[in-house]
């Protein structure tokens, strides 16, 4: 399966990396996917658990997180086989966008203004999928 989505992930971090955007169709495409490639009803649960989590994170921190990484990330997780999997697919993604974020702050000697969320969400998947 991870095959099948390496296209998808490749497109959402160019797509990122390039416009700081992910473009809605992205997100659509990978969640069709996902479901198709492997329909789970608890995965769905797990998935929804993710975005309701993602979303009061963007509520709470204003602006923090753009909707088009919530709704990417929502549909990466839609085929997690349990929570444990979320946490990683979190923990992941969180500690690859920090030492990202911090690598750049070595090399270029000042802090991004943005960070584009889309190339770590697609790390923590890879990660996640093998």
């Amino acid at each position: 399966m991870l095959l099948l989505l390496i296209p998808n992930l490749a497109l959402a971090s160019f797509a990122d990396l390039k416009s700081r955007r992910i473009p809605n169709v992205i997100s659509f495409l990978t969640a069709c996917e996902i479901l198709i490639l492997s329909f789970e009803r608890a995965a769905l649960t797990r998935a929804l658990i993710f975005l309701t989590v993602f979303v009061l994170l963007r509520e709470i921190f204003k602006l923090s997180i753009g909707y088009g990484d919530i709704k990417y990330a929502t549909a990466l997780t839609l085929n997690s086989p349990n929570l444990n999997a979320l946490f990683t697919f979190l923990n992941v993604t969180c500690a690859s966008a920090l030492a990202g974020l911090l690598f750049y702050r070595i090399i270029r000697g000042r802090w991004l203004k943005s960070v584009p969320l889309a190339p770590f969400l697609s790390l923590g998947a890879v990660i996640c999928y093998l």
